[in-house]
């Protein structure tokens, strides 16, 4: 039973189509609902409460492990993945956050991550006193032979700012209800990793409201920047929406697309937008404004690897795709970090023919795994193959229904099955009495 429930559900698949790509979740790193700190392989590495992930082009996977104050790296090692901590002291948490070179820095609260391309990894790291309230950062973690060195570039407007980096180096973010891009100082042919001149893309400083507009005419509520793509377009949440600011000729264009944004948005080389929310994983194909599921189930928490929606998350936090359209997630209710890798699932097709056509016509219908009822000539689509398909058949009256039996669906094929109803027929007998009725001539 449980088998034909699983092969109902995956049917279920919003989207399927035959030969469709899906989403296959595994565990790559970490034990599931063990929040402690060690590196190893496999689930021998333990994280806590991790929360930002970025991918870098080698595939290899970097993770904020916030509880635990640190960066790590997870390798893929022959079929092992393999972490390490790069940046920071294993739960040894910086008061203040300190740069340095691998365990020698300290970070607070380490959150997002990013790289750059070039193979260096930016973090945004927060800090609390109480003299100065909350202060947040943007910190550059760069290898420097077989060390990876911390330095703490930037400070943040506000905690929700986001910021992105370009091919060319140049680092966009949100400041005081504006866009601005920061464009690294040069002194001497050398890019400063410190100092930036900076210049106000969109919005007016100062000014909030939600305005769609060129350049200062713009105006932003809550702006957060998670992306730039390779037309220079920036990408921005504004209280949850996504919002696009464009280069055209001198000028910036900020639009309002009609969609709203999950948390963590990440975009890939193509324009696809993901996030992470309500335990499930969910893509914004590019182009279009609906977001699709593409792993776990709304508001369904818990620990499971599986197809799309039979996999399960407990609070994902970071979503990072590789260039080659791998996703990894840092499922941190878990303490885990997942990979979902794209597959062409077999499927195949199943048509019933049912008869008489008497039967039919009084009502016959048929349906597989206990799905929707069916007509008589009708094919249902997007099965998974296997022979762990059951077909059953609906009541008519007057007839006899026709046993439920297991179908095997072929890959990429259609299996057709008939059904044949036998009407009833049966006797009546009528006992009159009393005998002076039937002598009176009741029949």
């Amino acid at each position: 039973m449980k088998l034909k429930i699983i092969l109902a559900a995956l049917c279920a698949l919003s989207g399927w189509q035959a030969g469709a790509q899906t989403y296959n979740w595994t565990t790559i790193a970490g034990l599931a609902n063990t929040p402690a700190y060690a590196n190893g392989t496999n689930n021998a590495a333990f994280f806590n409460n991790p929360q930002g992930v970025a991918v870098d082009g080698a595939g290899n996977v970097f993770v904020a492990d916030a509880n635990n104050y640190c960066i790590r790296k997870i390798s893929l090692m022959g079929s092992n993945w393999v972490t390490t901590t790069i940046a920071g002291l294993g739960g040894v948490q910086g008061s203040p956050p300190i740069d340095g070179t691998g365990n020698a820095a300290r970070f607070y609260s380490p959150n997002t991550l990013q790289p750059d391309g070039a193979g260096n990894i930016y973090v945004k790291d927060y800090y609390y006193n109480s003299y100065n309230g909350a202060d947040y950062f943007i910190r550059k973690i760069s290898p420097v032979g077989t060390n990876w060195v911390v330095t703490t570039i930037y400070k943040l407007w506000a905690s929700g700012s986001g910021w992105a980096i370009d091919p060319s180096g140049n680092y966009y973010t949100a400041s005081n209800y504006a866009i601005i891009q920061l464009t690294p100082v040069v002194v001497n042919g050398i890019p400063s990793q410190t100092n930036f001149a900076a210049t106000t893309l969109a919005g007016f400083p100062g000014l909030q409201g939600t305005v769609d507009g060129t350049n200062i005419v713009a105006r932003f509520y809550n702006p957060s920047v998670f992306g730039v793509d390779s037309s220079g377009t920036v990408y921005v949440s504004d209280n949850g929406k996504l919002r696009t600011v464009s280069p055209s000729g001198g000028n910036w264009v900020v639009a309002t697309m009609p969609v709203g944004l999950h948390s963590y948005p990440v975009m890939d080389e193509a324009g696809n937008i993901y996030g992470s929310g309500n335990s499930s994983i969910y893509e914004l194909p590019a182009g279009t404004t609906n977001w699709i599921s593409i792993g776990g189930s709304n508001s369904v928490s818990g620990y499971a690897d599986g197809v799309n929606s039979l996999a399960r998350f407990n609070s994902p936090a970071g979503v990072a795709v590789s260039p080659g359209g791998t996703l990894y997630v840092a499922d941190s209710g878990n303490e885990l970090i997942r990979q979902g890798m794209t597959a062409s699932l077999p499927l195949g097709s199943l048509q019933v023919t049912m008869q008489p056509s008497d039967a039919v016509s009084a009502g016959a219908a048929w349906r597989v795994d206990a799905g929707l009822w069916q007509t008589n000539s009708a094919t249902v689509t997007n099965l998974m193959t296997g022979s762990n398909h059951v077909l059953s058949f609906a009541p008519v009256y007057g007839w006899a229904t026709p046993s439920n039996q297991w179908v095997t669906i072929s890959n990429n094929a259609t299996t057709t099955v008939v059904g044949n109803y036998v009407q009833q027929f049966g006797s009546l007998q009528v006992n009159l009495t009393p005998t002076g009725a039937t002598n009176a001539g009741a029949q």
